[in-house]
């Protein structure tokens, strides 16, 4: 166990069952360390946003980085919960893997997921995360903000070419999300996997906020056959149909 992790997760619990604040002093009595080494611990916490000090006290708060992580525990345990019907239905009636995403930092973390029927399927996990800027999935959980947002999320995120047809340019990333904006849905042609084809669509809140994104993947000449068109409703219904369960009123 790493002492110094140990002693910054204790005194985060410290303050929470003090209504959210302690003092340096109070924090090195708690811990039973020195002043020193709790105004250290404090002051790593602070640069990281788990607490800030008080302007007019000595003591600390609850920083606004706690708020941020609770919101996407928050988004995943309602997105993945409320998604079971709607993603099995998906599977049901296209066949395919179908699965559920939500955005932690700079990347797609799937949430949920139902395995196709077909002998041969795409396979995804719980867990498991996936480039925002050339997937189906990533692409819908960025549809909801403005180019701006999506520049400054990608920010420092390396364009990897997977394969041929990968998107590698924010110009590019931007050009495609504007186009699947117009259509409601977003798709993936065989840009990180070879011979995969995917369909996502966002998934609102009772805001009107993107919380999610569902979709399905699967081989290209399934897709070709049966006919975007044909996937792309069945991904939309889905959307909808969660969205609706978390509370979105659609127009």
């Amino acid at each position: 166990m790493i002492q110094s992790l140990r002693r910054g997760l204790e005194v985060l619990e410290f303050m929470a069952g003090r209504g959210g604040a302690a003092t340096v002093s109070e924090a090195a009595r708690f811990l039973d360390v020195d002043r020193s080494t709790s105004s250290r611990l404090l002051a790593t916490l602070e640069g990281r946003g788990f607490v800030a000090r008080g302007s007019e006290t000595q003591a600390y708060r609850l920083g606004s980085k706690l708020l941020v992580l609770s919101k996407v525990l928050l988004d995943s345990l309602s997105v993945a919960s409320a998604s079971q019907d709607d993603i099995q239905a998906l599977a049901d009636r296209t066949g395919e893997t179908a699965h559920v995403a939500i955005l932690v930092g700079q990347e797609a973390v799937f949430v949920n997921h139902v395995d196709g029927r077909e002998a041969l399927t795409i396979s995804t996990s719980v867990g498991d995360r996936d480039p925002l800027y050339c997937t189906a999935i990533g692409r819908a959980l960025l549809l909801g903000m403005p180019d701006a947002g999506v520049r400054a999320l990608l920010r420092g995120v390396k364009l990897i070419p997977y394969t041929r047809k990968t998107t590698t340019t924010i110009v590019g990333v931007l050009e495609r999300l504007r186009a699947f904006r117009a259509q409601g849905y977003a798709f993936d042609d065989e840009e990180r996997h070879a011979g995969v084809q995917c369909l996502a669509a966002p998934v609102r809140d009772h805001h009107g906020d993107v919380v999610g994104a569902i979709g399905i993947s699967a081989p290209t000449l399934r897709v070709v056959k049966a006919g975007e068109n044909v996937f792309a409703e069945a991904v939309l219904e889905a959307a909808r149909s969660l969205s609706a369960r978390l509370g979105f009123a659609a127009e």
